[in-house]
């Protein structure tokens, strides 16, 4: 079995509290499989999961990070129906309920990037 390389992933939240606490779990949960970054990934040349809040970031921001290549999932307070459709709309990969338990989040990123590593 070919080892495949580490995925870039980006926190970025409406805080640096939030943003440090999602990078450390995010890190913790995905190993080596994964280099945890925060913020944007402004000079990513695509590819990269960007992971953000559904405060820090709009549904027109979303799409511009998809257009540039990048697989969003977007963490939601107080998710709803209609606003996972505008983010969905807007091309996040995945639209998560924000919750204290890191597991589904884990195991989300993680799904994501076995499908990706699939396509390669």
């Amino acid at each position: 079995m070919t080892a495949l390389p580490s995925a870039r992933i980006y926190v970025k939240g409406t805080d640096s509290t939030l943003e440090s606490v999602l990078a450390r779990t995010l890190a913790q949960g995905l190993g080596e499989s994964a280099v945890v970054r925060i913020g944007n990934p402004d000079d990513d040349a695509g590819g990269a999961v960007v992971v953000t809040t559904d405060a820090a970031s709009t549904p027109a921001e979303v799409m511009d990070l998809t257009e540039k290549g990048e697989h969003v999932v977007v963490l939601a307070a107080l998710p709803s129906e209609s606003a996972e459709a505008g983010y969905r709309r807007a091309g996040a990969r995945a639209y998560i309920p924000m919750v204290v338990a890191a597991a589904p989040l884990v195991a989300a990123i993680g799904g994501l990037l076995t499908s990706l590593a699939e396509t390669f």
